[in-house]
């Protein structure tokens, strides 16, 4: 638990995964004041979240990264190219050979009623993105949801808030100063079946941004299940505005907790490193359509936004096909 003689008075300008520059103090704009050490670690949790959910984000944004995954003595590595507007999202996959883009693979596109999906031979339209598009790193480049908690639904914000109000008398939070000046916030809960210890640390020194987080999930009598899982963010400013630089996250078997560490061995790790980023920009909503992903004419649609999937060939992605016309052969005429 933190001293109660080291007061810590967090003043935010923003704080989150997309920081704008530092506001004045107008009437308009006041800084969110986190809780003072002296007081419980429910509402200090509780005032962070309410810090996140007050980061204003840009109306759009482009840019790429390097999406690096190594697994097994194996590698492999992709670019995104990505782009958002408002709550849209675009990310296009390319393939990334000698350091330089391929091929294009599999576009995710978000748009405001459906997400279509192109994977190189039809696009499929949904009603809602795939799994692995909101949930996992290295795909959605969105600020709102870039960095869902721990590969969840939840922000970080929704997570802190849900674990302040948790009526479980097995869970229990803290917080705690480091000697890096990082604030930690600390969740623990231990029943008969898991024991699951969580660290989320903000940095002190550049304005509370989340630099980190550990999560040691070890089940009861399950060992292959547990597992210790660490992510890491860098951040890297654009003009006036923050965005997240690299990502670092990191699984291992097995479960670890401090101050032991993770043994070298078989980790799993996946590394995103945003190679530019321009916030601000101009982009058409039709990019976020079926016929703003550039796919070749006559490509295959498949409606499944309705209980009965339907196949289509859209005629606003291919010229349509003109009806030969029937020669009608006139009864012959007797001489």
């Amino acid at each position: 638990m933190i001293k109660p003689n080291h007061i810590v008075v967090v003043l935010l300008c923003a704080a989150g995964f997309l920081l704008p520059a530092c506001r004045k103090k107008t009437p308009e704009h006041k800084p969110v004041e986190v809780a003072t050490e002296s007081k419980d670690a429910k509402t200090v949790f509780l005032d962070v979240a309410k810090a996140l959910k007050a980061v204003e984000h840009p109306a759009t944004g482009k840019g790429s990264a390097v999406v690096r995954i190594d697994d097994d003595n194996e590698t492999d590595e992709k670019i995104i190219e990505f782009m958002f507007k408002a709550n849209m999202s675009r990310s296009d996959s390319f393939s990334y050979l000698d350091g330089r883009r391929g091929q294009r693979g599999i576009v995710w596109a978000v748009g405001r009623k459906n997400t279509v999906v192109y994977n190189g031979k039809y696009v499929s339209v949904l009603t809602k993105p795939p799994t692995q598009y909101r949930y996992k790193i290295g795909y959605d480049f969105h600020p709102d949801t870039f960095l869902h908690y721990y590969q969840s639904a939840q922000t970080f914000a929704e997570y802190l808030e849900r674990v302040a109000n948790d009526p479980d008398p097995s869970v229990h939070i803290s917080t705690k100063l480091d000697r890096n000046g990082l604030l930690q916030l600390i969740s623990e809960n231990r029943n008969e079946n898991v024991h699951q210890y969580q660290i989320i640390s903000v940095d002190t020194s550049n304005r509370y941004r989340p630099v980190s987080m550990l999560n040691v999930m070890d089940r009861i009598g399950k060992p292959d299940s547990s597992h210790t899982d660490n992510l890491r963010i860098d951040w890297e400013q654009y003009d006036s505005t923050w965005y997240i630089k690299t990502v670092e996250w990191t699984t291992t078997p097995g479960a670890f907790f401090p101050p032991d560490e993770p043994p070298a061995g078989k980790v799993r790790k996946k590394t995103v490193t945003v190679t530019k980023f321009h916030p601000n920009v101009e982009i058409s909503d039709s990019e976020f359509t079926a016929q703003g992903l550039q796919t070749p004419e006559g490509t295959r649609v498949i409606d499944r936004t309705t209980a009965q999937p339907r196949t289509d060939r859209d005629i606003r992605l291919r010229p349509k096909r003109r009806t030969p016309e029937r020669k009608t052969t006139e009864p012959a005429t007797e001489k």
